[in-house]
């Protein structure tokens, strides 16, 4: 086999293009789009992603002219990664439907495992936001908004990570909280940073990725500090 150089798939400080998603085991862009054109691909071929996660590879097979199609047993990933596919032009279908999330949320949820780390507001309102999300018929925008409320969550569940990144803690101590306005305003600046990321970044005009959940990539989107810490 032909030997040939390819840039470090570690994330970095200082990409060209802004990661989508901190996954654990994410790599670059840029070292996916060096490797395909490295390769004798022949124009129109499929490119298949088993392990897909947070659509890392899809989305430069897409940018790089090439059909794709990504499979992951997470399914939380995979919903990340079909939001990371939304074209720019429904965007405004995206913070519509988070308005409406969060006029529908409810504080009201007391059983649910979620209370193991956050209080009962936080987790209930967590919970009922993505409930109403998941109702979204549109895969793209249900992705792209529930790819938002992930983020907004991770922070809170900063306090409880583990060296081992597929595993949290159980609190020995106090819950995290946060009202539920504040929470609705962190979610809703998720929500805006993700629609104003760099052109550059969105999916290609005129592609069809497939994303599925099935076989088992993982990618932080760097924007302007939220101002609802």
């Amino acid at each position: 086999m032909k030997a040939f150089d390819v840039p470090c798939p570690k994330r970095r400080t200082g990409n060209a293009l802004p990661d989508w998603y901190a996954y654990y085991a994410g790599y670059t862009t840029e070292f996916v789009a060096h490797t395909l054109a490295s390769l004798p691909i022949p124009a129109g071929s499929l490119v298949a992603a088993p392990w897909n996660g947070a659509g890392t590879t899809v989305w430069a097979t897409l940018a790089a002219g090439f059909r794709a199609a990504g499979l992951d047993l997470n399914p939380a990933m995979t919903e990340v990664a079909r939001g990371r596919m939304m074209p720019a032009s429904d965007r405004e279908n995206a913070a519509r439907l988070a308005q409406q999330a969060v006029a529908a949320s409810s504080p009201r949820i007391t059983d649910d495992p979620l209370n193991t780390w956050f209080g009962t507001e936080t987790a209930s309102r967590l919970r009922s936001i993505a409930a109403r999300v998941m109702r979204e018929e549109d895969s793209l925008v249900r992705g792209f908004v529930l790819t938002a409320l992930m983020r907004t969550a991770k922070p809170l569940a900063a306090p409880f990570a583990s060296a081992n990144p597929t595993w949290v803690k159980v609190p020995s101590g106090r819950r995290r909280s946060l009202p539920g306005e504040s929470l609705a305003k962190r979610f809703m600046w998720e929500v805006e940073a993700q629609s104003t990321r760099p052109p550059e970044t969105w999916i290609p005009p005129a592609t069809e990725p497939t994303q599925s959940q099935g076989s088992s990539s993982r990618a932080q989107f760097r924007g302007r500090p939220c101002p609802c810490d």
